[in-house]
């Protein structure tokens, strides 16, 4: 299995879970790793109580998290720059919200979908 596949399979899981009707927005956080010459970055997915176009700050108040909350990424997958990382890493995230399967939907459900690395800037992925 390739870490698309991996990427999805961990998206649908957390996306069947329940989720909180007090979510508005999606955000996936970036992580650097330590540790494992392999994987040099990580993702998570929260909700979010709020979305504000204008204070990124949104993304941190978090009141969800989905059970298996973080995914490791393998360098073949990240690269070993950060930039590349997001890069793969949006992309991923915007091919999943284009399908048509429920889960996908769901991430819709709220005013957006942003992605950045923790302390960073956040790049959207999606807003309604």
């Amino acid at each position: 299995m390739d870490f698309n596949e991996d990427f999805n399979n961990w998206l649908t899981a957390a996306l069947t879970e329940d989720i909180p009707d007090d979510v508005a927005a999606f955000h996936f956080n970036l992580y650097e790793s330590a540790g494992d010459d392999e994987i040099r970055f990580g993702i998570d997915l929260v909700g979010t109580g709020s979305f504000d176009l204008e204070d990124d700050d949104w993304a941190c108040e978090e009141v969800w998290t989905p059970e298996q909350r973080m995914l490791y990424i393998p360098l073949e997958a990240s690269g070993t720059e950060w930039e590349a990382c997001l890069s793969c890493m949006k992309s991923l995230v915007q091919n999943y919200l284009n399908t048509v399967q429920g889960p996908a939907e769901k991430l819709k459900s709220g005013a957006a979908v942003g992605i950045g690395f923790v302390d960073g800037d956040i790049e959207l992925a999606w807003q309604r």
